[in-house]
């Protein structure tokens, strides 16, 4: 809301001041000046305080709640398991980038922190305030003359993700949920080959985690948990099993799309709708 418009203005009132040359009679100009320093200390505070720390606390509260006083059924468990592994993934490996010296180009190829699939847990925001949001959060990172309150983060955050794959031991099946998740648009429907007037069952498709484009994010996803240096040992031992009981679904959720395929004919209304089946083949 109006924290991450303030944020935003102040990154663009500071650049705007560094394109200035101050001290255009002194050579050395590589200090800043001191009201850019403090300007960039207002700004690290403020998305720390303001943003930062709040939307984390709501965070940690929600997870404590769902993984370690609930006890959930294990349809719901995989859900919970999928998103909070994925919150914690995610900011673990760019603090880790950070405080091992990574510029600000190098932490933003890294997937955002923030993300429209955990809008639950910040839901006043916008989704379009997001992009905004994960550019405050790399410029507070940027900006800080303090590493403290990162390192401190970083490891409650691994102890955190410790705690959550040591409490689930037994599979990796959550990250077919995380995979729907996280690759919503790669699902495969019957109206992407049957086009008509007539509306389809929507329950005839293939998840998206069982898409080619959702292994590869998947594949992706267990290299970015490895890099967390959390349980890398317990994941490891784990993938052989996954990989089979995925491989296994993958192919069933195919099977069973190409058994119902013929019933994407039911859309086709008359013979308009036919020509267009037949021009789009």
């Amino acid at each position: 809301g109006g924290n991450i418009t303030n944020g935003t203005k102040l990154i663009d009132l500071i650049g705007d001041l560094n394109q200035h040359s101050f001290v255009p009679w002194i050579d050395d100009a590589s200090e800043e000046p001191i009201f850019i320093v403090k300007l960039k200390a207002i700004f690290v505070d403020r998305v720390w305080s303001e943003l930062v720390q709040p939307i984390d606390r709501r965070i940690e509260r929600s997870l404590n709640k769902a993984l370690f006083t609930t006890t959930l059924p294990p349809d719901e468990a995989a859900e919970e398991i999928a998103r909070f592994v994925g919150i914690l993934v995610r900011e673990i490996n760019i603090l880790q980038n950070f405080l091992a010296g990574k510029d600000l180009e190098s932490l933003k190829e890294l997937p955002p922190l923030y993300q429209a699939e955990d809008r639950l847990l910040h839901e006043e925001l916008a989704e379009s305030e997001l992009d905004n949001l994960n550019n405050l959060y790399l410029m507070m990172l940027t900006w800080s003359s303090s590493t403290d309150n990162y390192q401190a983060t970083l490891d409650r955050k691994q102890r955190l993700l410790k705690r959550i794959l040591a409490d689930h031991p037994d599979n990796l099946d959550w990250l077919v949920n995380w995979g729907n998740t996280a690759g919503k648009s790669n699902e495969v429907r019957l109206a992407d080959f049957w086009q008509g007037s007539v509306p389809l069952n929507r329950a005839i498709r293939v998840a998206p985690a069982f898409t080619l484009a959702g292994k590869e994010m998947i594949d992706d996803f267990i290299e970015q948990i490895l890099a967390t240096d959390q349980a890398a040992e317990q994941i490891n031992a784990l993938i052989p099993g996954f990989k089979e009981s995925y491989r296994k679904r993958y192919l069933d959720a195919w099977q069973q799309f190409a058994l119902n395929f013929y019933q994407g004919s039911s859309a086709l209304g008359g013979p308009l709708d036919w020509q267009t089946a037949v021009d789009l083949q």
